[in-house]
């Protein structure tokens, strides 16, 4: 998409690479965190993942910086001005978000826990930007 975009507009604005980078960030935790239940099974097949790299700790902590840097991203954009107020509508994911984190810390072990926790990273990755498309969306047909 940012590909034809480039074509057609030919410039490359800060505002449409923090978007890029916030959904590339979103993409690495849903990988991330898929990872942790299947540390066991992965080490035992000589996988190598940031899951079994980093340890369940350092990953859970890498997981939150990354949700912390998606939300950082679009209150920087909007205080910046480079994303419309609208956009702030994406900050309705922060439960999601939280209950993701807390799954993270919590470790895989606990399964009805964990997946919980799936299910609320993957409703982040796709909500977040459903909502942000949405904010701009609308700011920009006012």
């Amino acid at each position: 998409m940012i590909g034809a975009y480039l074509v057609q507009i030919q410039d490359f604005p800060l505002s449409l690479m923090l978007l890029a980078i916030a959904s590339g960030i979103l993409t690495f935790n849903l990988l991330l965190l898929n990872e942790f239940p299947d540390v066991e099974a992965d080490k035992i097949g000589g996988r190598r993942n940031l899951a079994i790299s980093l340890g369940s700790k350092k990953a859970a902590w890498l997981y939150l910086a990354g949700t912390i840097g998606v939300y950082g991203i679009i209150l920087a954009g909007i205080a910046l001005s480079m994303f419309p107020l609208l956009a702030a509508i994406a900050l309705l994911t922060l439960p999601f978000a939280f209950k993701a984190v807390q799954g993270a810390f919590g470790g895989a072990e606990q399964t009805s826990t964990f997946l919980h926790a799936q299910k609320a990273n993957v409703q982040v990755v796709l909500i977040t930007q459903i909502l942000l498309v949405i904010g701009f969306a609308v700011a920009l047909a006012v």
